[in-house]
This record gives C-alpha cells, sequence and structure tokens, in this order.
C-alpha cells in the first residue's frame, strides 16, 4: 500500500501564505525565487505554484520549456485563494456572532452606563433576532 503524500499541509499551503504575504506587501506578482519558504526549495515552490493555479487558488501562468523545466508567475489570489489563506472568512461563516461579541466588547470598554446599556441592548437584540 503507498503512502499518502499530504502536498497541501506540507507544500501548496505554506507557499499560498507566503505568496499572500508577498503580494499584500509588495503588489507585485511572483516567481517561485522570489518566495522564501521554509524547508522548500524553489522546484517544490514551482511545482506549488503550478498545483495553486491548477487548483484555482491563485492567478497566474505556467510554462515548461522544451528540456522540461517549469516556471510560473503569479499576479494575484482568487477568491478561494483568499480565503484558504485566512484572508477572507470561510464562505457561509456566521458574521452576526462576531458582530454580537463585538458590541458585547464595546459595551465593556464604554465610558458611560447609558453607553454600556445601549450597546448591551443593541448585542441583545441582534442575537436574538439571528437566533430564530
Amino acid at each position: 500500500m503507498t503512502e499518502s503524500r499530504d502536498t497541501w499541509t506540507t507544500r501548496d499551503y505554506p507557499v499560498l501564505v507566503d505568496l499572500a504575504e508577498h503580494l499584500d506587501a509588495s503588489g507585485l506578482p511572483a516567481q517561485p525565487h522570489t518566495l522564501s519558504v521554509q524547508g522548500l526549495d524553489r522546484e517544490q515552490i514551482t511545482r506549488a505554484f503550478v498545483a495553486l493555479i491548477g487548483g484555482n487558488y491563485i492567478e497566474g501562468q505556467h510554462v515548461t520549456d522544451y528540456d522540461g523545466q517549469t516556471d510560473a508567475i503569479a499576479s494575484g489570489l482568487t477568491e478561494k485563494g483568499r480565503r484558504a489563506a485566512g484572508l477572507w472568512p470561510a464562505e457561509g461563516t456566521d458574521h452576526t456572532l462576531a458582530l454580537v461579541e463585538a458590541l458585547r466588547a464595546a459595551a465593556e470598554q464604554a465610558e458611560t452606563d447609558d453607553e454600556r446599556s445601549k450597546l448591551r441592548k443593541a448585542a441583545d437584540a441582534l442575537a436574538e433576532v439571528f437566533q430564530r
């Protein structure tokens, strides 16, 4: 029986996260040699680019020359890539609960009793509406 190779955890996801950071910081396209992912060499990073492009996580292209050498360039992340990298919430995430918690936290930090009361009432009302 062959052992399963989890390339998502060991290769593709770390490259996706590093690529997301690169694109966010520089706004410039990236090639495998522009990234430095711990434990991965350029060939592994290139394979990750190819897999991420094929899986619709990143926008880009890859080419293989006549000698069999592959290179790739990434110009951005797709919606799927942004969600996988943690830049956007997962599809179907209930943002209502986060808003309720934010209102409750704001109530704890409010300066006056009136502000605290209004924020708590807003949080409670929102929680009640969305629990139906």
